[in-house]
């Protein structure tokens, strides 16, 4: 993937377009039926998810938790799930999610986080802000 990247940028820079409009294209591209974001690799969510992980008490692995998914750009639900993880209370899982699901890159697998939740009402909820109840 940063291969492609690396050469839509070569490209970009020889048609005098901007790297963001080409990322744009290549996000948009008919084919691209994956995501509708570049995600985080492995390599870059592992230390994110780590820093979140790290903090003691959920109020501090909030505040970690969506600076990382605030400059990360783009999670898959797997990944949101992961930090959704790192929560101790119900309500923290669930604000998090809801906070997150506008930087899934695969939002049609964001169901995958109902296992992340005991109560019904927190699935309903959930399922309100991503339109699936």
């Amino acid at each position: 993937m940063k291969q492609l990247l690396s050469l839509a940028f070569l490209i970009a820079s020889v048609f005098q377009m901007s790297s963001c409009d080409v990322i744009r294209g290549a996000i948009n591209n008919p084919q691209n039926t994956t995501y509708r974001c570049v995600p985080m690799t492995q390599g870059e969510f592992g230390p994110a998810h780590s820093r979140v992980t790290a903090e003691t008490f959920d109020k501090d692995k909030m505040r970690v938790a969506k600076q990382v998914t605030t400059n990360g750009g783009c999670l898959t639900a797997q990944q949101i799930s992961m930090v959704t993880s790192a929560f101790t209370f119900e309500n923290d899982k669930l604000d998090y999610a809801k906070f997150a699901y506008p930087y899934c890159a695969d939002p049609k697998n964001y169901s995958i986080l109902n296992s992340q939740f005991t109560f019904d009402s927190s699935k309903r909820e959930l399922g309100k802000i991503t339109g699936v109840n």
